[in-house]
């Protein structure tokens, strides 16, 4: 049997077991453990707040702390806070003196491992969330949406981030960025791995979300590239990347863009390779586009280089002056495509379209073209 002993000193307090002390309790607080053999943690609750202080293991696996939620039944239907941190209250500073680099009110500072001998550890965090909660029976957790859904964290303001961000996502889902109402963007896969930007909340396809920011970066004289469109199997859609590079600056509007774009034509189909953005209105652009096609089921290659001058004006749409050009044409005998490429306009926009033949053709593309406007 353990023999408990209470003992009284000037100090305070203490109670003692089988000799070693276990409890003091003094002026300076209440100390549990403190100083003894066998107790993995030293606790002391007084006026400096609660330290708990590990006892240093040289074996096994020790736990430092360790909070085990009870299994609760016929609960209110309430809210329940497991563990709540209150550190709302006022928090009041002497003030005058020098700039606080860092206030934090929680901090988790990152451990340092190492080993006796060569040791790889795969995967290390100095925090782990292990996910979302899981609805049980009975229970439905709204689908993920802006404020809705199971999320492993939420944050109620700014998180700022000091080096890179890693998103690995077992689902389609990658990353949201939107306002409350749910307007914004997100980064999402697709069925064929790659991933793509898409609006959210906003009523626009995706192609034209991308024109609308891309052309808010020209206006603001940032040299961008974006890519546009998917690729389903291999050139099944049409895939276009676009660079922007703001010249003229005497005259607004005005600027160089150079693209290439890539697309598959069905037996004996016209299809688009290329579409630009919307011109600007009162400009004129001229436009060099330089094709190559080449046949899926014969040996078959054809290429041709078109040009052409663009107007817009007084709010009107796209207009071609005359027709476009084609100083130069090549194929092999067995082609067999009257009109290997053309250019024209749709709306405030002029398109790049290639011919097919009896046979599926893939075409790629480089466009280059140049807008100058009638503002000084």
């Amino acid at each position: 049997m353990p023999t408990i002993e209470i003992q009284e000193n000037a100090t305070g307090n203490s109670v003692v077991v089988n000799g070693s002390q276990r409890l003091a309790v003094s002026n300076s607080g209440v100390e549990i453990g403190a100083a003894t053999t066998g107790i993995a943690v030293a606790c002391r609750f007084g006026s400096g707040g609660m330290l708990f202080t590990n006892a240093a293991e040289t074996s096994n696996t020790p736990v430092g702390v360790r909070f085990t939620a009870a299994s609760h039944t016929g609960l209110a239907n309430a809210e329940l806070v497991e563990v709540d941190f209150n550190l709302n209250r006022s928090v009041a500073f002497a003030g005058g003196g020098a700039a606080i680099a860092n206030q934090r009110a929680v901090r988790i500072q990152a451990p340092t491992y190492t080993a006796a001998s060569a040791q790889t550890i795969t995967t290390a965090a100095t925090l782990d969330v292990s996910g979302p909660p899981v609805a049980g029976a009975n229970v439905t957790i709204s689908s993920f949406g802006v404020n809705t859904g199971a999320f492993a964290a939420r944050f109620g303001g700014k998180v700022r981030l000091d080096d890179a961000l890693a998103i690995r996502s077992s689902t389609n889902d990658g990353l949201f960025i939107t306002d409350a109402s749910g307007n914004g963007m997100s980064l999402q896969k697709q069925s064929n791995t790659r991933w793509y930007w898409f609006p959210q909340g906003l009523a626009t396809t995706w192609q034209q979300f991308f024109i609308q920011e891309m052309f808010a970066n020209i206006t603001a004289g940032n040299d961008t590239q974006y890519t546009i469109g998917t690729e389903t199997a291999r050139f099944s859609t049409i895939s276009v990347t676009q660079t922007a590079v703001k010249s003229h600056n005497s005259f607004s509007g005005s600027r160089t863009f150079e693209a290439t774009g890539a697309v598959t034509t069905a037996t004996n189909a016209t299809t688009t390779v290329f579409a630009s953005p919307a011109l600007i209105d009162n400009s004129g652009t001229w436009v060099e586009v330089h094709v190559v096609g080449r046949a899926t089921g014969t040996a078959d290659r054809a290429m041709a280089v078109r040009r052409a001058l663009i107007t817009r004006q007084a709010g009107g749409g796209a207009a071609l002056v005359g027709t476009f050009e084609a100083p130069y044409t090549n194929n092999t005998p067995g082609w067999g495509v009257t009109n290997l490429c053309s250019i024209g306009v749709s709306g405030n926009t002029f398109v790049v379209q290639v011919e097919g033949a009896a046979t599926t053709i893939n075409w790629t593309c480089t466009v280059r073209y140049q807008s100058v406007s009638g503002a000084a």
